[in-house]
């Protein structure tokens, strides 16, 4: 089931005094805040300074394609490249996502309410 997101003054429209703090964060406003301080602390945990996943990554598990958490690092690979009939191989860097050992989803932590 979906979490459906919707404006703040609807919520608050359906509720005659206190609205419930699990309501509150199915506000766009909210998830809208969430994502920009994610974006700003670069998926980084305030509280215990470690990586959070950047994306998910298909798997494949058995017979199933599984999605898993990932974050985005350096990866060595070699590249083949062909001139002609000669063929090279070159070892580069690039970034691509991995699939992280430990999964760690983003949270964002309140200095208040």
């Amino acid at each position: 089931m979906a979490i459906e997101y919707r404006p703040y003054k609807e919520i608050a429209s359906e509720f005659e005094y206190r609205i419930p703090y699990a309501i509150r964060l199915t506000a766009i406003e909210w998830q809208t805040k969430r994502e920009a301080i994610i974006t700003r602390s670069n998926n980084v945990c305030e509280v215990c300074k470690q990586k959070c996943m950047d994306d998910w990554l298909p798997k494949i598990s058995g017979n199933f394609v599984v999605m898993v958490p990932a974050i985005y690092g350096e990866v060595e690979v070699v590249n083949e490249y062909f001139y002609g009939f000669d063929k090279y191989e070159v070892e580069e860097t690039c970034i691509r996502l991995i699939e992280q050992a430990v999964p760690k989803i983003p949270h964002v932590h309140h200095k208040y309410y």
